[in-house]
């Protein structure tokens, strides 16, 4: 139930104690003690359940904190993986610039040595 609902709650049983005074105390000198005492009781059972409904409340909020904390622990060990795994991007990035930079030198070295060989057993062969 909800906050505005105690409100007019209580205000309407205020309004009904007020009321009833007045009407009884202007027709009889003393007041008529049963409808104060079911106002009273009415009163009364308003308070236990404004109680009751925020002790659940309290617990309600209590589950949804623990809750909120664990999904907080787990977000930091997953920020803590995601990390780790952008470092091991960047370095496989690397690794792989690394590979293709020495596939190349390779690949130039070994047309410069067939290049140089061809040319000596050209010239070799010439002579002869």
């Amino acid at each position: 139930m909800s906050i505005n609902y105690y409100k007019e709650q209580i205000f309407s049983l205020e309004r009904d104690l007020s009321d009833n005074l007045r009407k009884y105390s202007k027709t009889q000198p003393s007041l008529d003690e049963n409808a104060l005492l079911n106002i009273d009781n009415e009163l009364d059972m308003l308070n236990k359940n404004i109680e009751n409904d925020m002790n659940k409340k309290t617990l309600e909020n209590k589950e949804l904190n623990k809750k909120l904390e664990s999904i907080y622990k787990k977000n930091i060990k997953l920020d803590k993986i995601l990390n780790e795994l952008k470092g091991e991007n960047s370095g496989s990035l690397q690794m792989f610039q690394d590979a293709k930079l020495i596939y190349n030198q390779q690949l130039i070295a070994t047309w410069i040595l067939i290049i140089l060989l061809t040319g000596t057993g050209y010239t070799f062969l010439k002579k002869k």
